[in-house]
């Protein structure tokens, strides 16, 4: 296969329009201990570090009801059991006020703890379960008119648009004959999940990092508008999207006091669900957009192009090293077993060795890949055992080799007349047998794509997919090429093919399918050793590709399981990497 060297718009083939942190709101602090409350328990109340809103009260007793949790930064939280706020627990039916106030726990960050079955934000009335919804204006709001409605069953409430990034509902009062539109949307750079999202503007015009809101109906809407609402339950089916969600609210028009406020339940169990909470965080200094990851040591390597750094993260640990370097690095591999970080760089013909005790820089490796463009860079770079494998930034990317590693003049060979085209690429363990999935374009080109399976030693093909899988395209760029030799499987985008039949395909992960975007659900990380695939969305057992669990960061960066089964999100945004436990 020649490579491939046509301009952008002499393509054969479809054109594709554009190519392609959250801290959640209200992060849990935990249950916590339990005190003595008079007829009841006093629980220990989650809080969100820096948030308003501590987690639940102790349960109502024979007698007394137990004291609330007191918030670690704000307003006295919801209570699950009687009410109570602050301080010793409110008397319950027929009881004293008795209850000792539980400690407030620290919480992992955001705006108010929740634990499973504590509200984000309390009732201003009650919705239908498991489908209906409720409003209550105030005297002076202009959207209700200060009149009340609720209405229940499935035509109160449709969903009319639903995402990482925006839910929005068609609420109607049959009865009262009136209609509103709902539309909820999170700050910029997180994801809607359960979660306290506080402040909120109006919808589609909300500035900086606050939250989107938008409840609107019977020809009025709001100009201007300030709230806040919580995601008390939020549950996602890769096909069927959104199967369940409960959504309670707070809205004031043009700055005024008057608000209105309601509960929209969608296949609602009327419990919260709990906050997602990462089992570890390693928060970052300046920009790190990429890492590479060394499972030998549990070392990542972090790079940073705005600031031209790199990073040694201890996972284990948290603790974090960091280096100024000349060039701007672009993509890393690891190689564990000469001590080296290679760093292929940003707009250069340089490929820079760098040692991973201390950093230093070693050498650098000139080569001549073509890059993308003066502001883009496109560049892979992958490790073996006795080279490297070094992707350009072509339209048609293609394919050099970088040998003699352990010699003073290594030798890099353009491998472009035999391979381009290359998007992911994986390497089996023996290092004889190379995997690549055919990319043709960038914001354009052809929308078709193959898996191919070359012998390393002379790079001649053994093996092709099918160059039309149904439901299988070149979008999205960013996804990886992971192989599973225990299982004899190969992952690419939504597809699983036979490790040595690649004309097999095995399973296909449930998901919508758009000609330019690609499917919804895509593999980004492998655990072979635990049996797990992760897409951005969910994490699957490959015994059955049942699901797991959602995963903590739908709009991470990057994402890799470690050696010891975490889930690792590389978040931009957030400048952080936090990792997701699973049970065994």
């Amino acid at each position: 296969m020649g490579r491939i060297g046509l301009a952008c718009g002499l393509v054969a083939a479809v054109l594709a329009g554009g190519c392609g942190t959250r801290r959640l709101a209200g992060e849990d602090g935990g249950a916590g201990t339990t005190g003595a409350g008079g007829g009841g328990n006093a629980v220990t109340g989650g809080s969100g570090a820096t948030g308003r809103g501590g987690g639940a009260g102790g349960k109502a007793g024979s007698g007394a009801a137990g004291g609330t949790g007191g918030a670690a930064a704000g307003a006295g939280g919801s209570i699950g059991g009687a009410a109570g706020s602050g301080g010793g627990g409110a008397p319950g039916s027929g009881g004293t006020a008795a209850g000792t106030s539980g400690a407030g726990g620290s919480g992992a960050g955001g705006t108010g703890g929740s634990s499973s079955g504590q509200r984000r934000l309390p009732l201003p009335c009650t919705a239908a379960l498991p489908t209906g919804f409720c409003l209550v204006s105030d005297p002076g709001d202009y959207i209700g008119g200060g009149r009340n409605a609720s209405a229940s069953g499935t035509p109160s409430v449709r969903l009319s648009s639903t995402g990482s990034n925006i839910i929005a509902f068609d609420i109607t009062d049959s009865a009262g004959g009136s209609e509103w539109t709902a539309e909820f949307v999170p700050g910029a750079g997180a994801i809607l999940a359960p979660g306290l999202f506080d402040p909120a503007q109006r919808y589609p015009f909300q500035v900086g990092s606050a939250a989107g809101l938008s409840i609107y109906g019977n020809g009025r809407g709001c100009n201007m508008l300030t709230g806040k609402f919580a995601i008390e339950e939020l549950a996602r089916d890769p096909l069927a999207g959104i199967t369940r969600v409960s959504v309670t609210f707070e809205q004031h028009c043009e700055g005024g006091s008057a608000a209105l406020r309601g509960v929209i339940n969608y296949q609602a169990t009327g419990t919260p669900d709990r906050t997602p909470v990462p089992a570890k965080v390693v928060n970052l200094s300046g920009k790190i957009f990429r890492v590479a990851y060394d499972p030998t040591a549990n070392i990542a390597y972090g790079l940073d192009a705005t600031n031209r750094r790199l990073a040694k993260l201890d996972l284990a640990t948290g603790a974090a090293t960091y280096a100024n370097v000349v060039q701007v690095p672009d993509d890393a591999c690891v190689d564990a077993k000469r001590g080296r970080l290679f760093v292929v760089n940003k707009g250069s013909t340089l490929i820079t060795e760098y040692a991973t005790s201390d950093l230093k820089a070693v050498r650098d490796i000139s080569w001549a890949g073509m890059d993308w463009g003066p502001t883009e860079t496109h560049f892979k770079i992958t490790c073996a055992a006795d080279k490297l494998y070094v992707v350009d930034g072509a339209w048609a990317p293609a394919l050099f080799t970088v040998e003699g590693l352990d010699t003073a003049a290594p030798v890099v060979t353009d491998r472009s007349a035999t391979v381009s085209g290359v998007g992911g690429l994986a390497l089996t363990a023996a290092g004889t047998d190379l995997y690549y999935w055919y990319q043709y374009g960038w914001s354009a080109g052809s929308l078709s794509t193959s898996v191919l399976r070359l012998q390393t030693s002379d790079l001649a093909m053994i093996d092709q997919s099918s160059t039309n899988v149904p439901s299988f395209g070149r979008d999205p760029l960013d996804a990886p090429i992971l192989l599973d030799e225990t299982r004899g499987l190969v992952f690419v985008k939504n597809k699983v093919f036979d490790l040595l039949n690649l004309a097999r395909v095995t399973y296909t992960l449930p998901s919508s399918f758009d000609t330019f975007d690609g499917a919804g659900e895509n593999a980004y990380a492998l655990d072979v050793q635990r049996g797990r695939l992760a897409t951005k969305n969910y994490v699957y057992d490959l015994a059955r590709y049942d699901i797991v669990a959602p995963t903590l960061q739908p709009a991470a960066d990057q994402l890799f399981f470690d050696a010891s089964g975490l889930l690792w999100f590389l978040s931009v945004p957030d400048g952080a990497l936090e990792a997701q436990a699973f049970n065994p």
